[in-house]
C-alpha cells in the first residue's frame, strides 16, 4: 500500500480508553472534512466519561478488599456454544476500568475463545454476556442488545 502511495490510517476504538476514542473520532473528522462535528462528538463523549468518573469519586465508596471475578462473553453464538471473551480490549478493558478482576486477562490478549472449563475453574462472581443489535441477522439464538 505504501508503494502504491495509498494512505494508511489507524483508528482505535477497541482499547476502550477515552483518549483513544477521542483521537480516533478526531481523525475521522479530519478525513471526512467534518472536524467541527467530530470535535463535538469527542467532547460530548469525554464529558460523559469524566462525569461517570467524577460521580464514582464523589460517592466515596470503600474499595473492595477483593475485587469480584468477572467473565465476559460475546453472546453472538447463542446458548448452544461459547464464543469469544475479552482480555485487555473492549469489554475486558472496561471490566478492569470499573474494578473487576477479569478472569480472561491472563489467557486472552485482545479477544478469543477460552476453554469453558477454565471459566468454571475460575468460579467467577459475575458473568456478563454481551451482544449487539445486528446479531439476529446472523444467528436467531444470539444475544441481542439495543
Amino acid at each position: 500500500m505504501e508503494k502504491a502511495d495509498i494512505p494508511i490510517v489507524v483508528l482505535d476504538y477497541n482499547a476502550q480508553t477515552v483518549a483513544a476514542h477521542v483521537k480516533s473520532t478526531e481523525i475521522i473528522g479530519t478525513l471526512t472534512g467534518q472536524q467541527e462535528r467530530a470535535a463535538k462528538l469527542a467532547a460530548d463523549y469525554k464529558t460523559i466519561a469524566d462525569d461517570i468518573q467524577s460521580r464514582i469519586a464523589e460517592a466515596k465508596l470503600p474499595k473492595p478488599k477483593v475485587y469480584p471475578k468477572v467473565y465476559v462473553e460475546f453472546g453472538n453464538k447463542g446458548p448452544e456454544e461459547h464464543s469469544v471473551t475479552f482480555g485487555k480490549s473492549m469489554w475486558g478493558a472496561m471490566t478492569t476500568l470499573v474494578g473487576g478482576d477479569n478472569i480472561s486477562a491472563g489467557s486472552v490478549e485482545f479477544y478469543a475463545p477460552i476453554n469453558p472449563e477454565q471459566v468454571l475453574a475460575a468460579k467467577p462472581d459475575v458473568i456478563v454476556v454481551t451482544g449487539r443489535e445486528t446479531e439476529l441477522e446472523k444467528n436467531p439464538t444470539a444475544m441481542v442488545m439495543g
